[in-house]
């Protein structure tokens, strides 16, 4: 399709009457100054490539806005400290069996006949002798052996070094002993674990004469 043009006419007036604007249309022509022309073109029709131009542009705008989101969750994720964890409480120690075995003074015996643990369990045991003016230690020994390890205990009132010893029997039969002989306002903290095997355990003040009367039993269960 050839090109249209609009001219118009800048000449001076011809006449009286004569129009000032002259449109003409050509489709091809020589035209001579003092005319202008311009080219026309249809408003509805859209400049070339200028439609893809757009959708080139949106495209891109597009894939630019996705890949930043993806760029962007990335980066949160690498700077994201997980949450520690809450800090644990400690682990216990182990639940401690504590114990008081005090002395009843002029009759020398134990104020506990019998005692319960668990098998296994750690014992403080606190021995004490808060009034009676005489000597006492306190051992624990194997079930059943009460009067074989008190005839040893009897012995050592003629072994010169009994005293040193605390007067407890050098005996397998022994399982836990006391760290003194204590007297009369005297205390002795036992730290033990208690036999993994239930029975009974005795336990008697082994200073000679004494395991008679002073005795008692330890239930492991």
């Amino acid at each position: 399709m050839a090109d249209a043009y609009a001219i118009r006419d800048t000449r001076p007036k011809c006449g009286v009457g004569s129009p000032s604007l002259k449109w003409k249309f050509a489709s091809t022509a020589v035209l001579h100054p003092p005319l202008t022309f311009v080219k026309m073109v249809e408003s509805s029709s859209p400049p070339p490539n200028k439609p893809m131009q757009m959708k080139i542009n949106a495209s891109h705008i597009l894939t630019g806005i996705i890949a930043l989101s993806l760029l962007t969750n990335v980066s949160l994720a690498q700077d994201a400290t997980p949450a520690a964890p809450s800090a644990a409480a400690p682990a216990p120690a182990g639940d401690v069996t504590k114990i008081k075995l005090g002395v009843i003074p002029a009759v020398m015996k134990f104020d506990k006949a019998e005692i319960e643990v668990k098998a296994g369990a750690k014992i403080a045991l606190l021995f004490v002798n808060e009034k009676c003016p005489l000597q006492h230690n306190l051992i624990i020994i194997k079930p059943g052996t009460k009067d074989k390890v008190g005839a040893e205990a009897d012995k050592l009132l003629a072994d010169p070094n009994a005293m040193k010893n605390n007067y407890v029997p050098n005996s397998t039969d022994v399982l836990i002993k006391g760290n003194k002989l204590i007297g009369i306002g005297q205390s002795d903290l036992m730290e033990f674990t208690a036999p993994t095997e239930p029975g009974d355990y005795p336990y008697i003040c082994t200073f000679p004469g004494h395991w008679r009367l002073m005795n008692g039993v330890m239930h492991v269960k």
